[in-house]
């Protein structure tokens, strides 16, 4: 019989396993206690693999269809094939596959070609906007769909959105993802984001999309599309905030990525309203896939104490409802300055090992 100090929403308390096996033996002597693996509830894997530093303008950096990330999936999407996409990936991080984990696929097809990484990462797909055909937007030229929409000055529609072939390409790439993950609302032609939502509830499936990352959007138009759940919401109102709140809508933030391009977190007015917050890496050409990583983070920037930061980290359990296939029976180790039982404030040192446990 093996004792350990295991950690909860609830606090710190010492229970009995019949076995705990470490990838990597505590040092002797150390405070140990342990925790499940949260659910990294929003990640970017492609991007992991995109060569050169990213803007530090939000817009350059990541908004479809012609950013540095996007110009740079494209050209993996071109090279790539599902062996090499998930031998580069565990290369760069070997503990990938045995993360939970939510991941938005962009690339359509062609990215959800290139499979998961576990069995605990679901895929949220996403039709292939940056294929998309264009004229003037006087609607002079030969578009091959009479179904036009303006998009920023232009006419356009989205390869897998042709309206004489939407239905089925978009049940196609249903039946290689979970759901649907948008780009923000204003990023996407209207008729993008209707025939997509049209396509999840046909088949019952969720949509999910960011939010107010950079300005405010919308609240009412959002949400009228039904989403699963929001992203970011950096930029929300205190509103907007009661709203979601009231109304339980899960929204996963991002400290490192929005860090990256100094965009603030509004984390106390987003708690004060209580906000259904759980947490996610975003773009892996921007922060590790780790979601133990944003733990410290969220401590030393963003002025969180440890148990706030963690019970935000572990919230991602909610997503299991929605998503089994998250379910992890995996833990983490960390290491404490000390432990005492039943307190939810534990001095830490940080994550050092996965471990599993046999009760």
């Amino acid at each position: 019989m093996h004792k350990a100090w295991v950690w909860s929403v609830e606090g710190v308390e010492e229970r009995d396993f019949d076995e705990i096996s470490f990838a990597n033996p505590p040092l002797k002597g150390a405070s140990v206690f342990l925790a499940h693996v949260p659910v990294n509830c929003h990640v970017h894997l492609l991007d992991s693999l995109i060569e050169g530093i990213p803007p530090k303008n939000i817009q350059d950096a990541v908004i479809p269809p012609n950013s540095f990330k996007h110009r740079g999936i494209e050209k993996l999407l071109n090279s790539l094939d599902k062996d090499s996409f998930s031998r580069l990936l565990t290369l760069k991080y070997p503990h990938l596959p045995i993360l939970p984990m939510l991941e938005f696929r962009e690339g359509g097809k062609r990215g959800a070609n290139l499979g998961s990484i576990g069995r605990n990462h679901v895929l949220m797909g996403r039709p292939d906007l940056a294929r998309f055909e264009e004229n003037d937007a006087s609607g002079s030229g030969n578009l091959k769909t009479a179904k036009k929409s303006v998009w920023k000055g232009k006419n356009v529609h989205f390869v897998e959105g042709d309206s004489q072939k939407a239905s089925v390409n978009l049940d196609i790439l249903l039946g290689k993802v979970e759901g649907f993950g948008l780009s923000g609302i204003n990023d996407h032609p209207l008729h993008y984001i209707e025939e997509c939502v049209d396509a999840c509830k046909s088949k019952g499936r969720p949509l999910a999309i960011h939010a107010s990352e950079t300005v405010r959007e919308d609240l009412d138009a959002i949400l009228s599309l039904e989403p699963a759940y929001l992203v970011h919401m950096n930029r929300g109102s205190d509103a907007d905030f009661k709203r979601l709140g009231d109304e339980g809508i899960p929204v996963v933030i991002c400290p490192r990525a929005s860090n990256w391009f100094d965009n603030k977190i509004p984390i106390k007015r987003m708690l004060k309203h209580n906000l259904n917050l759980s947490l996610g890496t975003d773009n892996g050409m921007l922060a590790t896939p780790y979601l133990y990583d944003e733990i410290p983070h969220m401590v030393k920037e963003m002025n969180l104490d440890f148990c706030t930061a963690m019970m935000i980290a572990h919230n991602g359990q909610v997503m299991s409802d929605k998503f089994p296939n998250l379910e992890s029976s995996m833990y983490m180790a960390w290491i404490a300055d000390s432990i005492d039982a039943g307190k939810r404030m534990i001095g830490h040192k940080g994550c050092f090992s996965f471990c599993s446990l046999k009760k």
